[in-house]
């Protein structure tokens, strides 16, 4: 049997946006990581668990490719003559 997470998934989502948020303001990921899971008050290796699999996604959603433009473009239409 699957034990429930302590956590709610609130609290995870905020958790790891946090840790994104605020990650330049450190030294390295570990830092940022271990100083937002002192104040949400998860151990820090839990929180690491969540950040890589977020950032991951996050990180590809962030940086478009050209053929993600291409697909923004050809979705949007031809541009309205204003």
């Amino acid at each position: 049997m699957i034990r429930p997470s302590r956590y709610s998934p609130e609290v995870r989502d905020r958790a790891v946006r946090m840790v994104l948020e605020h990650q330049r303001e450190h030294a390295s990921p570990w830092t940022a990581i271990a100083s937002t899971a002192e104040k949400i008050g998860c151990p820090a290796e839990t929180l690491r668990d969540w950040v890589p699999v977020i950032d991951s996604f996050r990180t590809l959603c962030l940086v478009p490719t050209r053929e993600v433009f291409a697909v923004f473009n050809e979705l949007r239409g031809p541009a309205r003559a204003g």
